[in-house]
């Protein structure tokens, strides 16, 4: 009974491996997120962005007017860059950093800290730990 029992559970346990081991074998299935480019955001979801910008920041309406436009022409010309084909990361980072600084523009001193303070909380944390 017990060599019965002894080879069951063998059985039993080299399934569960084998099953495992197939399961982790398939693409995506070990947590590994998507390699391609992040999806960018709809209207509403950068319309939400400016929102949170404006209240973080306490935006005039001159510059929440501002920020919004260029907000909106920022993932315009971000669609357009990956819409052309396979774009290096480095353009991406360019039009990022190029929007940033015409974004801090607009800012006041107190402002622009916050504004950067808001942007390093809003990156994923993948990012946070290679820009250390």
């Amino acid at each position: 009974m017990t060599m019965t029992t002894f080879k069951t559970g063998l059985l039993l346990t080299l399934s569960l491996l084998l099953t495992t081991t197939a399961l982790l074998a398939q693409p995506g299935q070990r947590g590994q997120r998507n390699q391609g480019p992040p999806t960018l955001p709809d209207q509403t979801q950068i319309a939400k962005m400016v929102a949170e910008v404006e209240q973080t920041l306490a935006l005039t309406a001159s510059q929440t007017a501002q920020v919004s436009a260029l907000y909106f022409a920022h993932f315009q010309e971000a669609q357009k860059a990956m819409d052309s084909g396979k774009v290096s990361r480095q353009t991406m980072e360019a039009l990022k950093t190029d929007f940033e600084v015409n974004v801090e523009a607009l800012l006041t001193k107190s402002q622009v800290k916050a504004f950067r303070a808001l942007q390093k909380n809003q990156r994923p944390p993948q990012q946070q730990r290679n820009r250390r």
